[in-house]
C-alpha cells in the first residue's frame, strides 16, 4: 500500500500513519529540518540537486514520515 502525507487527512491517520497528530508531526519537523541542516549543512533539496538519479524522497518531510 503507497502511504503519502497528502493522503492523511484526520487525526486519526495522523496517529495511526505516524504516532502522532499533525500538531505534533510538524512540531518534530522543525525540530527534524534544523538539525538535518546543522548535521549536513545544506537541505535535503540543495544536496539532492548534486545526484545524477531522482530521488525518491524529495523533502525533510518526506524523510521523516518515511522514518
Amino acid at each position: 500500500m503507497k502511504l503519502q502525507l497528502s493522503d492523511l487527512k484526520t487525526e486519526r491517520q495522523w496517529r495511526a500513519a505516524t504516532g502522532f497528530d499533525q500538531a505534533r508531526f510538524e512540531k518534530l519537523l522543525g525540530l527534524f529540518t534544523t538539525s538535518y541542516f546543522h548535521l549536513y549543512g545544506r537541505s535535503v533539496a540543495a544536496r539532492q540537486d548534486e545526484l545524477e538519479v531522482t530521488p525518491s524522497l524529495r523533502s525533510e518531510e518526506e524523510f521523516l514520515f518515511f522514518t
